[in-house]
């Protein structure tokens, strides 16, 4: 179905050809642009033309189409050259202006570039209805890495929804400075049927974070606890808090005496200027006469704590 797309469009070039006599970009981008919005509406996006992107610079620019979701989240973006142009060159241009590379088509009419990450992955000629209509594909197709560990997430944890602000909130936080994390995060690392298979799952970047902190300053020889859920939350958390600001979290309280996490203890330590823990003294199993919502809010076995983390950016001094 998308190749006849293509073909369609490669039809429409001719005939706009033919009757205006002109190849110019701004004579036959349309027929572009229409082609996109087409391999984009089974997607559920849409191309927008002409929306402003902040660059490295604190520049703003203009590409031809920004292709976007209903959560506004970007997904790609399309810059159009015509033939008299040199295709190459334009590109480099471009992105010396500071245009996004993380997936961006150019495209003269005659050859599309396809660029990912600042490599260039695909380079066709436009008459090749197959080849244009693979790299199409794999140009919408693209799923922004923090989205695709989050969709992971949601289907490994059987999530029955996805919850759209969230992914957007992560998504935009990667880019700005956070002052305020406040949350309640899961916690599994001793859940009670591991049938479930709810158990701790890899996220590398993260897991490479805990590893070179928690891990590296602990002392236990099996910390595989460490990688609980909460403390990869934390670890996020920890890591994306500006120089001032704070995390309040309501976690698993196994953080606070248990050996294990003695490397865990000393990060924190070291990594805030204030640390204020509420240990709740709730912990079923180690006192099964506390069971029951009226010593435990949350009604589970698991002790519950809250922490207060305080970092605050330290003046020079002269």
């Amino acid at each position: 179905m998308s190749r006849l797309l293509v073909t369609q469009y490669q039809a429409e070039v001719e005939k706009i050809i033919r009757y205006g006599g002109s190849r110019k970009e701004t004579s036959i981008r349309n027929a572009f642009e229409r082609l996109l919005n087409d391999y984009c509406k089974p997607r559920n996006y849409l191309l927008i033309p002409e929306l402003d992107f902040k660059t490295r610079f604190n520049t703003t620019v203009f590409p031809d189409g920004t292709i976007k979701d209903a959560i506004r989240l970007e997904h790609g973006w399309w810059e159009s050259k015509d033939q008299y142009d040199r295709l190459d060159k334009e590109i480099e241009k471009k992105f010396e202006q500071g245009y996004p590379d993380e997936n961006i088509l150019f495209e003269d009419s005659q050859t599309a570039v396809l660029i990912q990450h600042s490599q260039e992955v695909a380079r066709v000629s436009m008459k090749d209805a197959d080849a244009l209509d693979n790299l199409l594909n794999f140009f919408v197709d693209y799923e922004r890495p923090e989205v695709r560990d989050f969709r992971a997430a949601i289907l490994k944890f059987r999530i029955v929804y996805t919850p759209n602000e969230i992914v957007r909130f992560m998504i935009e936080s990667n880019e700005k400075t956070i002052s305020v994390i406040i949350g309640n995060p899961p916690y599994n690392a001793h859940q009670e049927n591991f049938n479930q298979r709810n158990s701790n799952r890899p996220y590398q970047s993260i897991d490479q974070a805990i590893k070179n902190t928690y891990i590296k300053a602990g002392t236990a020889q099996n910390q595989i606890v460490v990688y609980d859920m909460y403390t990869c939350f934390l670890r996020w958390a920890s890591d994306r808090l500006g120089d001032n600001g704070l995390i309040a979290f309501v976690t698993n309280r196994s953080f606070i005496d248990s050996k294990t996490f003695d490397g865990f203890r000393k990060c924190i330590d070291r990594e805030f200027d204030y640390v204020y823990i509420v240990d709740t003294q709730s912990d079923v199993r180690n006192n099964p006469k506390i069971s029951g919502t009226k010593n435990n809010v949350f009604g589970i076995q698991t002790g519950v704590a809250v922490m207060f983390l305080v970092r605050t950016k330290k003046e020079k001094t002269r």
